[in-house]
């Protein structure tokens, strides 16, 4: 389990990190973006293709996460049903000394 924990922890700072890389980049660029003029559509165009890029790193991220969190909920599934199935035991065994004890 701590493997599958470590490797949500790390998918999901990554997340973060990208998406407040592509937070701040919009905030920064927002008034050029804004800008409707002429002259500034070169700049313009470049800025959007940076914030497409970023875009696509946050989702890849997202996704990423996404997919150690479904191995996470696997993996918690599995501990809890090895843990009924330990205290099924127990109490099976408990039921068996009490039988042989009468």
């Amino acid at each position: 389990m701590t493997q599958q924990l470590q490797e949500f922890i790390y998918a999901s700072e990554d997340f973060r990190g990208k998406s407040e890389k592509l937070a701040q980049s919009i905030e920064i660029n927002s008034f050029l973006l804004a800008d409707s003029s002429t002259e500034k559509a070169g700049q313009r165009n470049t800025i959007l293709s940076k914030l497409c890029r970023q875009a696509a790193q946050a989702k890849e991220a997202g996704k990423a996460m996404e997919a150690e969190m479904q191995n996470l909920e696997k993996e918690l599934a599995a501990v809890r049903d090895r843990q009924y199935q330990q205290q099924k035991e127990m109490q099976q065994s408990k039921g068996q000394e009490k039988g042989v004890s009468r």
